[in-house]
């Protein structure tokens, strides 16, 4: 059960410029405006909006990658930075381009969102001038987790993405170092 005034949270975090408008494995642009025939899991029409992906690459530069030498440092910073917000995280995956985290924030959206966003600063800072250009996205997923079966799942979602090498895995507020191969 959350603490009282908090609810559990699934947050995805994407590095800068790794899933642009317009990607061939498919999108949802802000606010729902313009979208793709597909998703991740299954593709759209190959060539699907091709012209507003080769716009935003040209825009927005290549993307940007964690080497994994600095998942760790990611990872831990975002965790030490819940803590001083006074929340808590359960399991935190950082690969090359993206994080997952499941934490339990404030029960208000935007403040829980406020509160990632100072995370997602912290950890930008703690790299800084060892990644070049920016570090996150602008936007993140953010998905309220609805009981415990789901907390599960996505708890053993983020293990499977630690587990397979992908990055830094943090369990319980420290980093267990696995880093991509």
């Amino acid at each position: 059960m959350p603490t009282p005034g908090k609810t559990w949270y699934h947050i995805t975090l994407g590095t800068h410029a790794s899933w642009l408008p317009g990607d061939p494995r498919g999108f949802r642009d802000r606010k729902h405006r313009i979208h793709s025939g597909g998703d991740h899991r299954n593709p759209p029409p190959v060539g699907e909006h091709q012209g507003l992906y080769e716009y935003n690459q040209r825009h927005t530069g290549a993307p940007t990658l964690i080497p994994a030498g600095l998942r760790g440092v990611v990872g831990q910073k975002i965790v030490d930075h819940l803590l001083k917000l006074e929340h808590q995280a359960i399991a935190i995956s950082v690969g090359g381009m993206h994080a997952h985290l499941l934490v339990e924030l404030q029960t208000d959206h935007d403040k829980a969102r406020h509160d990632i966003t100072r995370c997602k600063q912290a950890a930008a800072l703690a790299v800084r001038g060892r990644i070049n250009g920016k570090l996150w996205a602008k936007n993140m997923g953010q998905k309220r987790v609805n009981d415990r079966s789901h907390q599960i799942n996505v708890y053993r979602y983020i293990l499977k993405h630690r587990g397979r090498g992908r990055g830094c895995g943090i369990v319980g507020g420290t980093a267990s170092g696995q880093t991509e191969g």
